[in-house]
Formats: C-alpha cells, structure tokens, sequence
C-alpha cells in the first residue's frame, strides 16, 4: 500500500512537472537578501550521454524543446556523461546585478557556469570540488559561482559532471550579504561540532586510561572519524588543507569513509557485544572491518569510482545487520542495557534518511536540507551515543557495588561459620580427656593465638572490599595452625585413643573442605581476571597428575588406583589451577562413591590432546541433572546429605576451558560415573636429551 502511494505521489509530481512551462525568474531587492532563494522549481535540465556537448549545441538544442523540468531527472545521476542545466533570471531595477549562484552538494567535481555577455556571448565560469580552491573566483567550502543578472530575461546554462554519480544538485541564489551570513553560520557550526568533538575525545581517552575499558579508545576514535566524515563530505578539509591540490577531494572523502566504517564497526560490534551473543555475528563483522580496511588502500588508487558502489553497498548491508541484530538484542531476548545505546545509534540515522526521502520524493523541491541541519544532527547523534557510552560506566558502578555487597555477606557468613565450627571443637577437646591437661595447655595458648588471628582477620575483613583477597590472606595461616595442631594430636599417644581419634579425623576433614573451599573461590576470583592472571609455564602433565594424587591425604589415597603410562607428555598452562581442576574431579569422585571403592584415574592421549579420566563407583547422574552439574552452586538433589558447595566441577571446566581444553562427563551409569578432564598437548619431553619436542599426537 505505502509503494503504491509513493508511486502514485512520484508520478503526479512529474506530470506537473513536465507539463508546466519554464518560467522567467523575476528577483527582486528582497529575494536572496537574508536567507539562499531556492531555484530548483524554475531549473530545467538534460542528460547528455556522451559529455561531449559544448555550449552552442546546448544553446541550439534549447531551441528545440530539448531540456525538461529537473523533476524528470533520476534522484541520482549515472557516473558516465554530464547533465546541462538552464535557468532563465532577469531582476527589478531596484535589485543588485550581481548575484551568487550556489550548487549544493559539495562533492560535485565539475561545475560550470555559462553567462551571457552584452555581446551575446558566454563566460564560461569553473568551480566543482575538482577545481583547486586558488582557481575559484569564490572560495567556500561549496560550490559558488557569481553570475550578472539584467532587467530582460536572458538564459544561464550550468553543466554538471562527477565521476560517483551523485544528486542533479540544489541551487540557491544570494546576494552578498546573503552569502556572508550563511557562510558565518556555517563555520560557527562546523567549530562547535570539532569543539565538542575535541573535548569529548580527550574526556573519553582519560576514562580509558581510568577506567582500563577499551570502549571508550574506540569511542573517541568513532567521535574523530565522524567528524572528519563530516568536515570532508561537506568540502571543509578540502578548502582548509587542500587549497592548491589539483586531486579531487572526491578520493579523500572515500578514504576517509573507509577509515570511518573500519571504526564504527568495530565500535558498533564492541558496545553491543556482538561476539558475545552470536559467534558468527562477530566474525561477519570482522570481515566487514577487513573489508573496509582494504578498500581504504584502493581508494588511493585511479579505481575510485567504482570502488564507491562496492563501498556503500558493504556499508548498507553491515548497517542492515547491525540493526536488525541489535533489534533483536532489545525487541526479542528484551536486554534492557542496550536501549540507550540503540536510541544513539537511531538518532544518528534519521536525518540522513530524512534526506535521502525527501531528495527521493521531492527533487525539484526548492527548499533543501541546510548543511547546519546535518552539522546539528551529527552533534545531536554524538552526544546521544557519549550518553550512552558513559551509562555504561554507571551500570558497571552498580555492578560492582551489588558483587561488593554479596562478597561481603558470604564474607560475614564464613566467619561466623569459622568461628562456631572452632568453639564446638574447642569444647570437644577441652572435655574429653582430663589426662591432657598438659597438652590443653597448649591448646589454650594455641586456641589464643587463633582468636588473636581471627580478631586480625576481622580488622582486615572491614578494610577489604573484595571477600577474595581477605580469605586469601587471613584464613589460610588459621586453618593451617589447626591442621598442624590435629596432626600433632593424631602422632600423641593420646590420638591412639578411641573417644579421640574420630573427632580428631572429622578436624582434619572438616579443615581439608574448607581448605578445598578456599581453593575453589580463590580459583574462581582468578578466572575472573581473564588470561592475563594465568601464570603459564610447560609442564609434565604425568608428574602433575601424580603430585595431585600423592596429595590426597589418608585413608583416602588408598582408594586411588592411579594408571599413567605417558611419561613427558607437556602441557602449557598454571600448575595451580591445573591442580585444583584434577583435584576437585578426584575429592567429588572419593567423595560420593562407596567408602570401600576404588577411584581410577587414568592419562591418555588423543588427537593432539592428554585426557585425564577421573572413574568411581558412585549411584551415577540422573539425566536431568547431567545437563546442570556444571553450573556454579548447583547440587544434585542426591547429594545433598555430602557436605559440599557446588563448585567443584564448575571451576573444574572453567579452568580447563581457560587453557583449551574441557571436562565433560563421560559416561555415567548406576555403577558409576567417568569425567574427563582434556588439554592440548604443547610438546614431548625427549627422555635421552631432555630437549622439547614438537607436540604429539596419538
């Protein structure tokens, strides 16, 4: 419905159009005075196919019927040829002579003027944006031809030619007064655009140095690009730094154009976190950055012309996929963050479409978009986005402070687990045995110096603003003091007693969780840092395994049944980590398999990879829980009775997916369960020269 009124709209405006006659252009004193007279309604025009036409055919050809309304001219005109132009003026005798004819846009390379002489003659006058600024006869950033206008109706011809194509163009007549206060305007525009462009750079360089985010880096490049986009497309870089070029600025706007897309689509595919959500948006847009990227480098070259349509088609199909992404993002999966983002991307947008309709629906209309206009809607577009891009420093404020906040309650609530857990075994203890009163002694010195721990614990827990950092620092020294403490109790012959021994086991155990747990959190707080917090070095994956075996304490190392065969094999990655990852899938393995089974771990090598499997004899996972067990915090419903915190097996792939490997579930049954922990394999140790090799395969 809205194609057939736009076409029935087209069609009546160019029926009037080619029937109305051309008409003598009378100006008067005030017509031109205080604001450009738009002439396009009284222009008539043709195409001339070869651009071989001089001014005498033309002349001659005008004679004849030859030229039509402007209307009936296509809204862009073909690369090859020229279009020839005649506008018939004449004036009051209380209006000036002289006059000013302006031909809009600016990137027109070619523009000549024909005036009639007394003689009857024509005075060929030149401008166009291949015309270097010091041949003009008026310097401005668009083309300006004066022309003399008599009180009988005399014709003027123009002649238009650009190897891009482009608009027939607007024409707008002044006087000089005219001239002068639209060009002020103009430049006052045009310096508080690059005025705002400067300030908001460098303000969006200090929150990147600040704030470590690489979006602000590409924003300020953005705001940069944008405005050179914009001071070239509208001639002003050619008029301040090309003044006596005789290239055309044609090229320059492409380049810059290029640089431009290079950017904004980085920019863009950054802000709206295109990799994030969808892998193949994010090497599409990777593509379109190589794309332009080369393209820039060809712009160079004497290809110009028809590297501007490939150019703008690659730039309308990655702004079509951008938008329809983006709507996505916010219309379909409804993510809130990105609405202000996208009304800054939109507002960017719509005065260049408004242009495009209206030089679409109305091209002989005499009142076109002023170059301010664009100016303001850049400015407006930018400033929208810099919104935008500094919510995003706001919403990660609140980020920030909401994790801060729960840090801190599990922080308040391990304490106060710590602290109960110390009193009921310290109760234990003191009232076991009379006959260790010597040793309570100790104890009691012992039970000092961990309250005195934790009371520094506490005053370091309150000047802490990450609960990582803090049970790194303070929990690690006490739970040790503990342990060593039970150990010293385990070798007394007191810890050969009966009433004794078992509660000294569940300190021990209990120590080793928390121990386990500390791990688990300190682990996870790293991967949170990214790879730049991961301290690689190669190492023999066999040796690591063993070490990792050999550390788990009795009786359960008893139950280890330990099968490696793969002496040297080397692995890249943090031995820590590593450690930790294998760790977990052993103590979950004990863990929930019988107390009389044995616990099989086995290295093999496969396709360039070293696979640890981790076997036990556990009741095996429901499928309804196989698909969650790795999620952080999340607990079988069958093994809620075990003691446990729901990170184990988490952290366990979020390590090995930080080095390239993974830990998948193998195979699980009512017998038992088999997990795998895989990494690529970086080299082999050479056992005679004890040289690295390159890396194997089996």
């Amino acid at each position: 419905m809205a194609f057939h009124a736009r076409s029935f709209l087209t069609a009546m405006l160019l029926l009037w159009s080619l029937t109305a006659s051309a008409e003598n252009l009378t100006l008067t004193a005030l017509d031109g005075a205080n604001r450009p007279l738009g002439v396009n309604a009284q222009v008539q025009a043709r195409q001339d196919s070869t651009g071989l036409l001089e001014i005498d055919a033309v002349v001659s050809a005008s004679a004849d019927g030859a030229f039509a309304p402007m209307a009936a001219l296509p809204a862009r005109l073909s690369a090859e040829g020229a279009t020839w132009v005649r506008l018939t003026l004449s004036r009051t005798p209380d209006a000036p002579s002289s006059w000013l004819l302006r031909v809009r846009p600016a990137m027109i390379e070619a523009i000549t003027l024909y005036a009639p002489d007394a003689d009857g003659k024509f005075r060929a006058t030149r401008a166009g944006s291949a015309l270097p600024f010091a041949e003009r006869e008026v310097v401005d950033h668009n083309a300006v031809l004066p022309l003399e206008v008599g009180t009988t109706p005399k014709d003027y011809y123009v002649r238009i030619s650009s190897r891009t194509g482009g608009a027939p163009g607007s024409y707008e007549l002044l006087q000089r007064s005219a001239f002068e206060t639209t060009r002020t305007t103009d430049y006052a525009f045009i310096g508080a655009l690059l005025g705002a462009a400067v300030f908001s750079i460098v303000l969006n360089l200090l929150f990147c140095i600040w704030l470590k985010d690489s979006i602000y880096f590409l924003y300020a490049l953005y705001f940069a690009c944008a405005c050179m986009l914009a001071v070239t497309r509208q001639g002003y870089a050619a008029e301040w730094f090309l003044l006596a070029s005789s290239s055309p600025p044609t090229r320059l706007v492409l380049a810059v154009y290029c640089v431009f897309n290079v950017v904004a689509t980085a920019f863009v595919s950054r802000l709206f976190h295109f990799r994030e959500h969808s892998v193949w948006m994010g090497r599409i847009f990777n593509f379109f950055i190589v794309y332009n990227a080369l393209a820039f480098f060809v712009a160079l070259t004497d290809h110009m012309p028809q590297l501007a349509r490939w150019v703008g088609m690659g730039s309308t199909v990655s702004t079509t996929l951008s938008a329809g992404f983006v709507a996505y993002l916010v219309l379909v999966r409804r993510d809130k963050r990105y609405m202000l983002q996208a009304a800054a991307m939109v507002t960017g947008t719509f005065l260049g479409i408004y242009s495009l309709l209206h030089l679409w629906i109305y091209p002989n209309a005499t009142v076109q978009l002023p170059d301010s206009y664009r100016l303001i809607g850049a400015m407006i577009h930018l400033l929208a986005l810099n919104i935008a891009v500094v919510d995003r420093t706001r919403q990660a404020e609140v980020n920030l402070k909401v994790e801060t906040e729960r840090a801190l309650t599990i922080a308040r609530e391990a304490k106060q687990t710590l602290e109960a857990k110390v009193q009921a075994r310290t109760l234990e203890l003191t009232g076991a045995n009379q006959q260790l009163k010597s040793e309570m002694d100790a104890r009691s010195l012992l039970e000092i110096q961990l309250r005195a721990s934790l009371k520094g614990q506490q005053q370091a827990m309150a000047q802490q603003q990450e609960f990582v950092s803090m049970v790194s620092h303070e929990f690690r020294n006490p739970l040790a003091v503990i342990d060593a403490a039970a150990q010293s109790l385990d070798l007394l012959p007191v810890g050969a007693d009966a009433a004794v021994k078992p509660r000294i086991s569940r300190i021990r155990r209990s120590v080793q969780r928390m121990m386990l747990l500390l791990e688990n959190v300190l682990a996870a707080d790293r991967l949170q840092l990214g790879q730049k917090s991961l301290k690689l070095r190669a190492m023999d994956i066999e040796e690591l395994a063993r070490a990792v075996c050999d550390s788990i304490g009795q009786p359960s190392q008893t139950r280890l049944q330990c099968d490696f065969n793969n002496p040297g094999v080397l692995v890249t990655g943090d031995r820590t980590l590593l450690e930790i990852a294998l760790q977990n899938l052993i103590t979950n393995a004990l863990k929930y398999s019988r107390k009389d089974s044995q616990v099989r771990v086995a290295l093999r090598l496969t396709d360039g990879y070293a696979i640890l499997e981790v076997s036990d004899h556990g009741p095996g996972i429901a499928p309804a829980e196989q698909e969650r067990i790795f999620d952080k915090y999340h607990r079988a419903e069958a093994t809620e009775a075990t003691p446990g915190s729901g990170l184990g097996l988490y952290l366990s792939r979020e390590i090995a997916r930080n080095h390239r490997g993974d830990v998948l579930l193998q195979s699980t049954d009512d017998t038992g369960s088999t997990f795998a922990l895989s990494l690529p394999v970086t080299g082999h140790m050479d056992d005679n020269a004890g040289s690295l090799q390159s890396p194997v395969t089996a």
